[in-house]
C-alpha cells in the first residue's frame, strides 16, 4: 500500500467524536426561545445549527427561530459578509448573540484570505449599539504566548544590555494592544 493510499484512508474516518463540545453556557438564560445556532457544527452542539454563514440559508429560517447565535468563526469571514448578516438581523428586528473577539485595537480590517482577526462589532465599521455583554474574557492561548515573549524579553534585557534588546521589550509591551480577547454580546433589535 502507497503512502498516498494510507494517507487518503485516514482522511476518510470520520474523526468528529473527538471535537469538543462548544461551549454555550450563556444560553442558559435564552432557553425558552427557539435558537438557531449559525457557523456551529453538528457535533458540537444538539441544538439547531447551520454550519456555514450562507445568507440565504439564514434568511430561509430567519422566521422560524427568534434568537440567533452567531459563532465565534465569524471572526474567520469578510467583512461584507459579516455587515450582510448583522443587517439582516437588523431588517427582520431579530436578536443575535455574536460570539466575537476585540482587542484595544480596533483591528475590524477586511479579510481576503479566510484569516483569524478580532471582530468587534461595537467598533467602526459596525457600530452596533443596543448590546449587553454575556461574557467577556481573555483569549488564553494568545495570552500565553505573549507572557512566554515577555518574559524572555526582560530575560534577554537582564542578561545582555543591548540596544536592540531594549527595542524588542517596547515592542513586545506594544504587541499587548493585539492581544485579543472574547466578547460575546446579546444584540437586541426587536424595538
Amino acid at each position: 500500500m502507497s503512502i498516498l493510499k494510507l494517507v487518503e484512508n485516514f482522511n476518510n474516518f470520520d474523526l468528529s467524536f473527538l471535537k469538543s463540545k462548544a461551549d454555550i453556557s450563556f444560553l442558559k438564560p435564552y432557553r425558552n426561545k427557539k435558537i438557531l445556532m449559525v457557523g456551529y457544527n453538528d457535533n458540537e452542539t444538539q441544538i439547531n445549527n447551520i454550519q456555514n454563514f450562507d445568507i440565504s440559508e439564514i434568511n430561509k429560517n430567519i422566521t422560524k427561530y427568534n434568537l440567533f447565535v452567531i459563532s465565534h468563526r465569524i471572526n474567520f469571514e469578510n467583512r461584507q459578509k459579516i455587515k450582510d448578516i448583522v443587517n439582516l438581523f437588523k431588517k427582520h428586528k431579530k436578536d443575535f448573540i455574536f460570539y466575537g473577539y476585540s482587542t484595544y485595537l480596533n483591528l475590524n480590517l477586511d479579510n481576503s484570505n479566510k484569516m483569524f482577526r478580532p471582530i468587534d462589532i461595537r467598533k467602526e465599521p459596525f457600530n452596533v449599539k443596543n448590546f449587553k455583554i454575556l461574557s467577556q474574557g481573555p483569549y488564553y492561548y494568545y495570552l500565553i504566548q505573549y507572557i512566554i515573549l515577555a518574559i524572555f524579553a526582560i530575560y534577554l534585557n537582564i542578561k545582555f544590555n543591548k540596544f536592540l534588546y531594549k527595542i524588542l521589550i517596547l515592542i513586545v509591551i506594544l504587541f499587548a494592544l493585539f492581544i485579543p480577547f472574547k466578547n460575546i454580546l446579546y444584540i437586541r433589535n426587536n424595538g
